[in-house]
């Protein structure tokens, strides 16, 4: 694997956390309860 690759990945799964946590921000512990 290149790094570039590396790159593209890891901003891939800082959007996935990103997203994820401003869902939970916006709805607290809707989709526990």
């Amino acid at each position: 694997m290149s790094n570039f690759s590396i790159v593209c990945k890891a901003k891939d799964l800082k959007d996935k956390l990103a997203r994820t946590l401003l869902e939970m921000k916006k709805e607290p512990y809707a989709k526990v309860q």
